[in-house]
């Protein structure tokens, strides 16, 4: 659908009576700014909740920010999770923004991890998008690249110790800062925006 289709849509069809709760962790770097600028403008999508260090300094009807520092930590704000129907997990760093691994890991890794087990509980039935990278690969010569690889294979092998569970993710992996790569796929089949 077009740019203006989705805004002549939404026009016809207000925002609040739309069924679908996304979350966005955070909207404030590129991705994640432009993952929001769409679900704002987006008529199926009611209530978009951005959880990020800082204000993103946006007013918006359909948007509520959750300022939050410790992603290793989500405790203090895992009822944010309930009820929802996506999370976008835009979180990440440049491996050369950082001068150590285990700090690297941390953040494209550990922080992940959290924010899909605090999904898992709260909304089972939620798609979780993992904003990844092409050439991702557990095996991969780079270092951002195995880490990467490992959190995709985790995250996709998250509901095999319970089979009743519905676990959906699906990892968007980045080609460039500018269009997605053809290489984004699902676990088990979930389809972007279910």
């Amino acid at each position: 659908m077009s740019r203006g289709a989705v805004e002549t849509e939404a026009r016809r069809h207000p925002f609040k009576d739309s069924a679908y709760r996304i979350l966005i962790t955070p909207a404030s770097g590129f991705a994640g700014r432009a993952v929001l600028e769409q679900c704002l403008r987006d008529y199926r999508i009611g209530a978009v909740t951005s959880v990020g260090r800082r204000s993103l300094g946006l007013a918006h009807p359909k948007l509520t920010e959750v300022i939050h520092t410790n992603f290793l930590d989500q405790s203090t704000i895992a009822g944010r999770y309930e009820g929802l129907d996506a999370v976008y997990f835009c979180l990440g760093i440049s491996q050369s923004d950082v001068r150590e691994e285990w700090h690297y890991r941390e953040i494209t890794y550990d922080y992940t991890m959290e924010t899909a087990r605090r999904l898992e509980v709260a909304s089972p039935q939620a798609v979780f998008h993992f904003l990844s990278g092409a050439g991702t690969n557990v095996d991969g010569r780079f270092m951002w690249a195995r880490v990467k690889g490992v959190a995709e294979r985790d995250l996709s092998v998250r509901d095999r110790s319970d089979p009743a569970t519905e676990w959906s993710g699906c990892f968007v992996r980045w080609s460039s800062c500018t269009s997605p790569s053809e290489e984004s796929r699902s676990v088990r089949g979930s389809p972007v925006g279910r």
